[in-house]
């Protein structure tokens, strides 16, 4: 899994806090008040990382029950928090590896099912950028590629959109949409992405803003 680049490339800016996949559960069916405090870890959670640190650090945690490894690549650190003690920072810096973190391949995040992804993200600027797109999470391997599903922050006519990508198992083909709802820069933004029966819902700062069926008979478990 991936975090704040691709690769090198699709880098995003800004900060990130309160990263959560959960599995086996859509979180929201309807419109809702997005979290105002951290996140509970619960047997639905597969990641989760709060950046509850000092500012400055360079460690990163996963407090879900899996405990996975997240390393970290590029400038990526603590600083300024939508809650706690810190948010990560990317600073979109050109490394060999993409100012990132990544984790090692897990099926806690190839979703065969019902599925949740949400996180906090305040975007700063759009220089990271490549093809109109800046990574904010994924299950991917961007050198080969191998990708499973991801999900971006992507400009369109000058403004910021989330656009999410679903894989077939074919690796060749897959299912995307990009929502209507504009991403403010300079100000925290709640995203979640959810999967119930089949139905993909995107949703920003609760409201609902846009959705596709899901059609692929498969879907693509990325190596990465």
């Amino acid at each position: 899994g991936n975090a704040g680049s691709e690769y090198s490339n699709r880098d995003f800016q800004g900060y990130i806090d309160e990263v959560r996949i959960s599995k086996g559960i859509a979180r929201w069916t309807s419109d809702f008040t997005p979290p105002t405090s951290e996140y509970d870890n619960d047997s639905n959670t597969k990641l989760l990382i709060r950046s509850d640190t000092t500012d400055g650090s360079t460690t990163f945690t996963d407090s879900s029950g899996g405990g996975h490894t997240v390393t970290r690549n590029g400038g990526a650190k603590h600083f300024a928090p939508k809650f706690g003690r810190s948010a990560m920072y990317f600073d979109a810096q050109s490394t060999s590896d993409g100012d990132q973190l990544t984790m090692l391949d897990s099926d806690d995040w190839y979703f065969d099912g019902d599925f949740t992804i949400d996180l906090w993200i305040f975007w700063t600027s759009s220089a990271g950028f490549m093809d109109d797109l800046a990574v904010l999470l994924g299950q991917y391997k961007g050198s080969t590629p191998d990708r499973g599903w991801q999900l971006f922050l992507q400009e369109v006519s000058g403004a910021k959109k989330v656009l999410f990508n679903l894989y077939a198992s074919d690796n060749s083909t897959g299912q995307y949409d990009t929502g209507g709802i504009t991403i403010a820069p300079h100000t925290w933004t709640h995203i979640a992405v959810t999967c119930a029966s089949n139905v993909v819902k995107l949703w920003i700062n609760g409201v609902h803003d846009t959705d596709f069926a899901v059609t692929l008979t498969s879907r693509r478990n990325a190596t990465r």
